[in-house]
């Protein structure tokens, strides 16, 4: 069963951690990679920042898919449906990066309020643009 899109807990944290390693070792270049709540929704997703991204990047979510198959630890705490691939000059990962330079997986952060006009509920950042 996938996350509760209404918490996100330290299972799902460290599970999007996972992925991020996993992506990582792919060989994709992540520039970016952060939760997000969606008040509007009511939910959390998981945007990933990618070099090679495009609007509707159907390989994108495929090779997504396929490494959350081979990791039923990680696909048990998210779904496809949580996450979100978007290019590095995204204005929301432009504005986090301003906000939050340089962040590294090893010390998640948790940032909340505006940037540039925009309104977070609350993020919880594995990494951001130096």
């Amino acid at each position: 069963i996938p996350m509760d899109h209404q918490t996100l807990v330290t299972e799902d944290i460290e599970a999007g951690r996972k992925l991020l390693a996993l992506i990582d070792a792919s060989g994709a270049r992540v520039s970016a990679a952060f939760w997000l709540n969606d008040s509007e929704q009511n939910q959390w997703k998981l945007i990933i920042a990618k070099e090679s991204a495009s609007e509707s990047s159907f390989d994108d979510y495929l090779a997504l898919r396929r490494l959350l198959d081979l990791h039923p630890q990680i696909h048990s705490r998210i779904s496809l449906s949580n996450l979100q691939v978007v290019r590095p000059d995204d204005v929301l990962v432009a504005n986090l990066s301003s906000a939050v330079p340089g962040a590294n997986p090893k010390s998640v952060q948790r940032w909340q309020g505006a940037i540039n006009g925009m309104l977070i509920d609350d993020a919880i950042i594995y990494r951001t643009a130096a």
